[in-house]
């Protein structure tokens, strides 16, 4: 079976960590075509991106008028950040389920990763993409956003996870979209080949679902010491449209610069990535196994249908202790572990 490099790979831990195989993330699952594609169509109105991602926010809930953003930019103090412009997060106040006796919770996202790049720096894209051959995109930033959401994690928790995973994706902003991409590929073939994991879920390219899913590990102090690892981190995944009503993309207008001066553009589809926290057990699976245990996982926390999954009360989906790492030396090895799984009890 022939994957990505990045595929099957010696976990470690923290938030981004960069090798000569690209960056060291977990990966992820897909969740029937069915209701895929039967989540909400975000569209706007709006003549450019900051009132296009405001629109975005308002859908899912209520933003607060004002952005946090440092002073200065960190990229000017010597930080290993890239935004296209400067680092911003936006808190927004959500609704809990009508049944779950929650008033409601929060939700944070970056709010400037899909930015447009100065003029000089796309140039230097557009230049390098024309020498590899390479379709050329929209300049609309990195190509996504990040949230994370929970109904019960205080909302100091939820800002640091998202503050540090947006900058840790922003650490190799050009390639970050097109590692995404890799992944859903290493999905789709692992899926293909292996009808007895998530046999019932989307296999087929013509899916309007076109990222795969990772993982890292964050360090947060305050988060509850039973949620911790062993090692003291946090286990987020990085998915797509996990959340009941959370949409895979959103709408945001072409940049327009001194050489993209074009006017009337149809509207492009910004990604967005929704961080989940995972169950230390889930973790140490991932650990463990790898791309399937990441596939199962995801599968399994989407099949939850729930709203904002992240949470230091949710059982693992995975009922039963992880497995020490290097217990299994190839793919194969670890699929047979994974498919050997009892149900979630969730």
């Amino acid at each position: 079976m022939k994957l990505s490099s990045a595929a099957f790979i010696e976990h470690l831990p923290k938030t981004f960590l960069s090798t000569r195989n690209g960056p060291i993330l977990h990966r992820r699952s897909v969740t029937s075509m069915q209701r895929y594609n039967h989540r909400r169509k975000i569209t706007s109105e709006s003549k450019n991106n900051n009132s296009a991602r405001m629109d975005f926010f308002k859908s899912i809930g209520n933003p607060y008028p004002l952005v946090m953003a440092p002073m200065v930019n960190p990229t000017l103090l010597g930080a290993n950040q890239h935004w296209p412009g400067r680092p911003a997060w936006r808190a927004i106040a959500v609704e809990g389920e009508e049944d779950d006796g929650k008033g409601g919770g929060i939700a944070y996202a970056s709010d400037g990763l899909t930015n447009q790049w100065d003029d000089e720096v796309w140039n230097e894209v557009v230049d390098q993409r024309r020498m590899d051959q390479v379709e050329s995109t929209p300049n609309v930033g990195l190509g996504f956003e990040v949230i994370m959401g929970s109904l019960d994690l205080p909302h100091s928790i939820v800002m640091s996870i998202v503050v540090d995973v947006s900058n840790s994706l922003s650490e190799n902003p050009l390639q970050m979209l097109p590692f995404f991409e890799s992944m859903r590929g290493d999905e789709l073939t692992i899926m293909r080949e292996l009808e007895g994991l998530s046999a019932a879920e989307g296999k087929d390219d013509k899916s309007n679902i076109v990222l795969g899913t990772l993982s890292m590990e964050v360090f947060v102090d305050e988060f509850p010491e039973e949620y911790k690892s062993d090692t003291g981190t946090v286990g987020i995944l990085i998915d797509g449209g996990v959340s009941e009503s959370l949409p895979l993309t959103f709408p945001l207008l072409p940049a327009t610069t001194k050489t993209n001066d074009k006017e009337g553009e149809e509207a492009v589809d910004a990604h967005l990535r929704e961080l989940i926290v995972l169950h230390p057990d889930e973790l140490g699976h991932i650990i463990a196994c790898g791309l399937p245990a990441r596939m199962e996982i995801a599968h399994r926390i989407r099949a939850l249908h729930t709203q904002w999954c992240s949470s230091a009360s949710r059982p693992s989906v995975v009922p039963l202790p992880p497995p020490l790492p290097g217990t299994y030396g190839s793919i194969e090895e670890a699929v047979a572990a994974v498919e050997a799984w009892p149900p979630s009890l969730n």
